[in-house]
């Protein structure tokens, strides 16, 4: 049987046991669960259906928070998942990159209108020059792969790659969800602030955030922590170096970690706080898909959530395809009420997130295998609205 840990105040946990017999939110016990019963109900059932080793789980609402974690971090040694253990998150990688890059364009070191040829002098003169930054990170750049040809392996081809790129379909017109735009967008943002990438996100967003168990290259203090991942043919495997990994799918963090990253979305918009308004910048609605808004790297779902639409959005076709947008103006065309959705994945890992802004709401999973995704939405759907109260059927 699989076992959880869950971790809350003393104060919190005598007043649960004392008034709704268990450790979760007592606003309204006749219609919500506690946030550990809906977890521990969801979670299991999950791991054994898709037969992963191991997960952690991250959960705040209304200003608590809760940590679970369940199975193993690796099958050989049978360590236990711990709230230290680190996961690979793939592409929510992106959502730093993309927060960095705001946070920049607050300091003035970029603009996001500008083009990348403005601030890369090898691409001046280029198609790829041309582009507007912003356009990196939303995946509209006019037709970037998913991931770098297999013929790109050093960083002088890379840098060829990027000074021959051609469009394929006009600026902004199309979502292609590409690493390599995303990669280039942490390069610039690297290298208009003069350091390396790595520098870069522990200066201005790890220690800003207070990220103490976050890493692109897990230290030899950490490697303990460090999950093996669990591929389709059941092989132990963790993330191989490449180009473009630390700016598009390189993170790797605990559920803890993870989840302060979330809560910092709650951020006020009266805050002054430099890396509060990154976030909600990060937030702005800029493309709309038909199914969502394309912020900076989120996918911005409205609220309340459509589970078909949502299900849509985090489809295999959508992430593989083309998918036509419209161009918005953030400022009168973005959603009242939004929910923030991101997936991430590698060999062996799966991850995803969703922040629910105004509800004060944000979950994090993370696990050491590559699953369906349909299969993380479905289960994160049900447990947003299971916290809530709310019907949590499912598009089916």
């Amino acid at each position: 049987m699989l076992e959880a840990k869950s971790h809350c105040s003393r104060y919190l946990m005598l007043f649960s046991l004392l008034f709704v017999g268990g450790c979760g939110n007592a606003a309204n016990p006749q219609k919500q669960q506690t946030i550990p019963v809906i977890v521990e109900q969801l979670i299991p059932e999950l791991m054994k259906k898709n037969d992963i080793p191991g997960m952690a789980v991250a959960v705040s609402y209304n200003e608590k928070d809760y940590f679970f974690e369940f199975g193993v971090q690796d099958k050989q040694s049978g360590a236990p998942v711990t709230q230290s253990t680190l996961f690979e998150v793939g592409s929510i990688s992106k959502l730093f990159t993309a927060t960095l890059a705001s946070k920049s364009q607050l300091q003035g070191k970029l603009s996001f209108e500008r083009p990348i040829e403005h601030y890369m002098s090898n691409l001046e003169g280029t198609s790829l020059g041309k582009v507007p930054v912003l356009h990196l990170a939303t995946h509209t750049a006019g037709g970037f792969p998913l991931q770098l040809p297999n013929n790109v392996n050093t960083t002088n081809e890379l840098e060829n790659y990027y000074q021959t790129w051609q469009p394929k379909d006009a600026i902004g017109t199309q979502r292609a969800y590409a690493n390599p735009s995303i990669g280039l967008l942490g390069m610039l943002t690297a290298q208009v602030n003069n350091t390396d990438f790595s520098t870069l996100l522990t200066k201005e967003l790890l220690a800003p955030v207070e990220l103490t168990n976050t890493y692109l290259e897990v230290p030899q203090k950490a490697l303990a922590n460090y999950a093996w991942g669990n591929n389709k043919n059941g092989q132990r495997v963790r993330l191989n170096s490449s180009l473009l990994a630390d700016e598009a799918y390189g993170i790797k963090t605990s559920n803890k970690d993870l989840l302060q990253f979330l809560k910092a979305n709650f951020a006020d918009s009266n805050s002054t706080a430099l890396i509060d308004k990154a976030m909600l910048d990060t937030h702005a609605s800029l493309f709309d898909t038909g199914m969502f808004h394309q912020a900076l790297i989120w996918d911005k779902f409205q609220y309340p959530i459509n589970p078909c639409t949502l299900k849509q959005g985090n489809s295999l076709e959508v992430i593989f395809n083309n998918v036509p947008v419209k161009q918005l103006n953030p400022t009168t065309q973005g959603f009242k009420h939004y929910a923030l959705s991101k997936t991430g994945s590698t060999n062996g890992f799966g991850a995803y997130v969703i922040v629910i802004p105004h509800k004060k709401l944000a979950i994090a999973m993370l696990a050491n295998k590559y699953y369906p995704i349909g299969e993380r939405v479905k289960t994160a759907y049900k447990m947003v609205n299971r916290v809530l109260g709310q019907n949590d059927d499912y598009c089916e």
